[in-house]
């Protein structure tokens, strides 16, 4: 006898073992003595063939083998067909040997063994694989659509890895090693917040795209010295998750090889054993996507907070015979004639009329006296019980209820169409007898009188809701914002929230944005504001109507925002240009302007006020009022320093709430005053030697420039990173929990850019600009505003704003490039 040891190793980065049930055909394993026969020791600690835990913390990639004493592989030689070998495992289970012998010699150029562990449920007798042939492959694999996984892994009644090697010419040698890698994907659910309770019945997965039954084949690649893998004729969507053996709410399942879903929903059903169910419905996007590679967890958790139960329940067409489990409840029918069968009267069961979808694959009602089957057994074994009596049959076109034999084998086509033969064949399957009304067992062919009937499932499906959603048109365009509209009708039950879905891509819509007009009745109208948007930009837009657990969409409509607005001809204002976390906003006593600035809510800082400054508004004698809210928008987007100071709300005694529009620049007007007091006017400086000095010099000069001229425009910013850059922010902790935002950033830089012009009549003719820039730190005494002046244009580099865009373009390009103050003062 020839001895070698082959070693396992894995090729998936994570190695989980897959759950599956295998078809095709094993042939049988030796009907003659064994001509050769090696020994494979798997030693590997890379590849695992079942779960275990792991040798340290959860999430460790690799795992140990765990090799069963109970769990056979298979191996092949040169592609005949798989020999069965029972492992004998070491005392830790870690490495195993395996007694092989083959029927046929190896071949004296060198050749392949191929290696399948473990076989679980696999055996001669019950079916398996085929020969080996590089053009058809040699393995189909199903993927359970009902699947009962353990406390910690994917179902294991039948797991599987493959693996292959190479031997050379001349014999085998003492020392092989063979590469197993995973056939599926797999996934690890969590449901959070889940309000049910824990007698769950049984929790379903419906996915955008198939996922489970005749779904793999396995064939060998050219080079001839390692599998792979091709995923075909997925048969459903939809996976069914045994929970007896669930912890914390998580679940494990297998799937094919999917790859990347990005569009459709996920449902998720828990179904309580009571009939209620939790409905979620979950939508995928390219920014919200799930992907099932082979080998590797997808792990995601269902958030199931505020989901209410639903007790409506639909009879679905059974498609699949992988679709059933026990537990289920069907009903038989005949689509075709509208009838389900009823009572069991002298040896057949009467048709009764009842109500189906035009597609026939739902019922919408059943007819009184329809009988419900709860399925028990197994496959090939099923029962089929009413009430506490099974289903049998004693003859042919005779059937009753505990008496004959009272197991079915069940196969279904793809129309739907269902072969329920008793298990003593002779006894015939189930037809409806549509001239004499009934069903019972027949031994003769279908016919157009004799039909084979269908088996309908209860569910909890998706069309528990439904609602026509209508998107409208956009009205109301400008540069940063728009309405929408959309309309809504024969919802089954009042909308739970209405809304929109943007983006500036068709297919990808991902942000959202709610009504706030009260919901009522199943039919409406509704709009919603967008703001922030930018200018001259394309976007798209559809309508959604939530129902529960559901959502309903319009059709993808869109809109182009108007051309930027350069500031309606004010001297002092930037381009406005606002992002999704900006606003701009306008503050003016009557008639008159006071200052525009740019808010950022993210940040909560104005990252640029802009304001004319003349000698009537400044320099007065109004006393200084109160910090205050600024009333114009939300609190919620505001530090909490109204009445407190950065000392008290974030112990920040270095920081005073610096102004960006000065008190001093409005105090001969007490209503403009008071608005440069709003907290959104101000920004955590460092008071000694910033704020207190060289700002304050700063500020100075230039009301002292203005009160020598017409007007000085002027804008004054804050920045927390230079354009392209990532330098590092620091933020301030609040003090306690009544302080808003618990955490604040400081801006790295202040800054300002000054412009004044010179007129004929109404014309400008000359302009000159200037600024100056600060790095936010403390200054030595003496130390002069104007070592930090810059050109308007460095400052644009740094920030990105577009300053002076009324100019015209000549005399702007000439203005912006100056740095010296005083060519700027002196103008």
């Amino acid at each position: 006898m020839a001895h070698f040891k082959l070693q396992s190793k894995a090729l998936a980065a994570i190695l989980i073992v897959s759950a599956m049930a295998f078809s095709s055909c094993l042939k049988e394993a030796f009907p003659m003595e064994p001509v050769f026969s090696v020994r494979i020791e798997a030693q590997s600690l890379d590849t695992k063939t079942e779960f275990g835990a792991p040798e340290s913390a959860f999430g460790k990639t690799n795992y140990p083998v765990l090799w069963k004493a109970d769990k056979n592989a298979y191996f092949s030689l040169d592609g005949a067909a798989f020999v069965s070998s029972t492992p004998n495992p070491s005392a830790d289970y870690k490495t195993a040997s395996f007694e092989i012998g083959f029927a046929t010699e190896p071949k004296a150029e060198g050749g392949i063994i191929y290696g399948f562990s473990p076989a679980g449920s696999l055996s001669p007798e019950t079916g398996g694989f085929t020969a080996i042939t590089k053009s058809e492959g040699f393995a189909s694999l199903v993927v359970p659509v009902n699947q009962t996984p353990l406390a910690g892994s994917v179902d294991p009644a039948s797991q599987a890895i493959f693996g292959s090697t190479t031997y050379p010419s001349g014999g085998v040698p003492d020392n092989l090693s063979m590469n197993f890698s995973h056939a599926l994907a797999y996934g690890r659910m969590t449901l959070s917040n889940y309000g049910g309770g824990n007698d769950i019945a049984w929790i379903s997965i419906t996915f955008p795209v198939a996922v489970a039954g005749n779904s793999c084949k396995y064939y060998f690649e050219d080079n001839g010295d390692k599998l792979a893998g091709n995923v075909y004729n997925s048969s459903s969507k939809t996976i069914k998750l045994d929970p007896q053996n669930a912890v914390d709410k998580t679940f494990w399942f297998s799937v094919v090889p999917t790859g990347t879903i990005d569009s459709g929903e996920i449902v998720v059903t828990v179904a309580k054993a009571n009939g209620d169910a939790y409905i979620k419905a979950i939508s995928l996007s390219d920014s919200k996507s799930i992907a099932f590679n082979k080998g590797k967890i997808s792990g995601f958790t269902v958030n199931m907070e505020g989901i209410a139960a639903v007790s409506k329940t639909s009879w679905e067409l059974v498609n699949d015979a992988s679709e059933l489990s026990v537990g289920d409840e069907l009903v038989i029918a005949s689509n075709a004639k509208g009838k389900t069968a009823g009572a069991l009267t002298s040896a057949y069961l009467v048709d009764v009329s009842s109500g189906f979808s035009a597609d026939k694959s739902t019922i919408s009602s059943l007819g009184e006296g329809t009988l419900i089957f709860k399925l028990g057994g197994s496959a090939g074994a099923w029962t089929l019980s009413s009430g506490s009596q099974k289903l049998g049959a004693t003859a042919v076109k005779k059937l009753a209820f505990d008496n004959g034999t009272t197991t079915w084998s069940i196969t279904i086509s793809s129309n739907g169409d269902a072969t329920i033969q008793n298990g003593t064949s002779s006894y015939g399957r189930f037809l409806h007898n549509v001239n004499y009304t009934r069903f019972t067992t027949y031994t003769s062919d279908p016919n157009i009188s004799m039909l084979l009937p269908q088996l309908y499932k209860k569910d909890y499906p998706k069309d528990l809701a439904s609602a026509n959603v209508s998107t409208g048109t956009a009205t109301g365009i400008t540069q940063s914002s728009a309405t929408l509209s959309a309309s809504y009708s024969n919802a089954t039950s009042e909308p739970t929230s209405l809304g929109f879905e943007y983006g500036t891509s068709e297919n990808n819509l991902n942000s959202t944005v709610n009504s706030t007009e009260p919901i009522s009745g199943l039919s409406g109208s509704y709009s919603a504001s967008l703001t922030g948007l930018s200018p001259s930009v394309k976007y798209y837009y559809r309508a959604v109507v939530q129902l529960g657990a559901f959502r309903f969409y319009g059709s993808v409509m869109s809109f182009t925002t108007s051309e930027e607005v350069l500031s309606d001809g004010r001297l002092e204002l930037p381009a406005i240009n606002c992002s999704s976390s900006q606003l701009s906003q306008t503050l003016k006593v009557g008639d008159a302007r006071n200052y525009t600035y740019l808010y950022d809510k993210d940040l909560y800082c104005p990252l640029w006020s802009a304001y004319p400054l003349y000698s009537s508004v400044m320099n007065g004698s109004y006393p200084r009022p109160s910090w205050m809210f600024n009333p114009n928008f939300s609190q919620n987007y505001q530090i909490t320093v109204a009445g407190n100071s950065y000392p008290t709300a974030y112990n920040a005694a270095a920081y005073s709430r610096g102004h960006h529009v000065p008190n001093a620049d409005r105090n001969n007007n007490e209503e403009m005053q008071r608005q440069t007091f709003y907290v959104t006017n101000q920004s955590p400086q460092l008071q000694n030697k910033f704020n207190g000095s060289i700002w304050s010099a700063l500020e100075n000069a230039v009301r002292n420039v203005a009160a020598a001229t017409d007007t000085v425009y002027v804008v004054t910013g804050a920045t927390f990173q230079k354009q392209g850059s990532s330098e590092p922010i620091t933020y301030l902790t609040a003090a306690s929990s009544s302080y808003s935002p618990s955490s604040l950033p400081i801006p790295n830089y202040f800054w300002k850019v000054l412009l004044k012009v010179k007129r004929s009549g109404g014309t400008i003719t000359g302009a000159s600009a200037v600024g100056v820039w600060f790095e936010h730190r403390e200054y030595e005494s003496g130390d002069n505003f104007t070592n930090y002046t810059v050109s308007v244009d460095q400052i644009e580099t740094w920030t990105g704003f577009n300053f002076f865009v009324n100019l015209p373009s000549a005399l702007e390009s000439s203005a912006e490039t100056n740095s010296s103050w005083n060519t700027f003062s002196s103008f």
